[in-house]
């Protein structure tokens, strides 16, 4: 098979079969290329494994919206996000070091690095994981005590952050809701327009 016109680069080449027995597709093989001229390459194929992760809270509820990241060798093979249910994320069978992290918000909240066995093949891997979430409201007031008039934007940051990300919050009247699992900080931002409309309303009345 010839893939001409690319441009040079870093590629993963995927190899998947149709699996026959059970339908949908198996995973089988894959290469890491650096490609800066015409090059031939083999790929080696073997039986699928496949992983199954199950990431909760602490109450048990299944956690979607996170990131679980499989490295071969410290370069991303496959990357899928988490569901209200258990995830699967299928591999070939490969000597060498696999790595699996997981990533909610930006936070790494587990990684683990493994050396997938023979045995594997036919059982898979399971990993269940829990994580601590917590549930920050924020109530906006004025001087006078009232809900503060003007739109806020607030959002969250956090230096402990494995992958820098600015977060929003769920808006439910006037009330800001962040579920995080770590510390972080805390910036607002007005809509200035709003703010400037009632500043001249106050000037008119008085």
């Amino acid at each position: 098979m010839r893939v001409p016109n690319l441009e040079e680069g870093n590629y993963l080449i995927k190899v998947y079969r149709e699996n026959s027995l059970f339908g949908g597709r198996e995973f089988i093989g894959f290469k890491f290329v650096n490609l800066s001229g015409d090059k031939k390459v083999y790929v080696v194929c073997s039986p699928q494994i496949t992983m199954k992760v199950s990431l909760k809270d602490q109450y048990n509820n299944y956690v979607s919206g996170a990131d679980l990241v499989l490295k071969y060798e410290g370069k991303v093979l496959q990357s899928i996000s988490t569901t209200q249910d258990t995830v699967k994320i299928p591999f070939p069978y490969k000597r060498g070091d696999f790595t699996l992290e997981i990533l909610y918000k930006g936070f790494l909240v587990y990684t683990e690095r493994f050396r997938p066995g023979l045995l594997d093949i036919i059982r898979g891997i399971s990993i269940e994981k829990k994580i601590k979430l917590y549930s920050l409201t924020i109530r906006v007031r004025d001087a006078m005590g009232l809900d503060f008039e003007p739109r806020l934007y607030p959002s969250l940051t956090s230096e402990e952050m494995f992958e820098m990300k600015t977060l929003s919050p769920d808006v439910e009247s006037k009330v800001y809701v962040f579920l995080q699992p770590l510390p972080f900080q805390l910036h607002a931002q007005i809509d200035l327009q709003k703010l400037h409309n009632r500043e001249e309303c106050s000037s008119e009345l008085g």
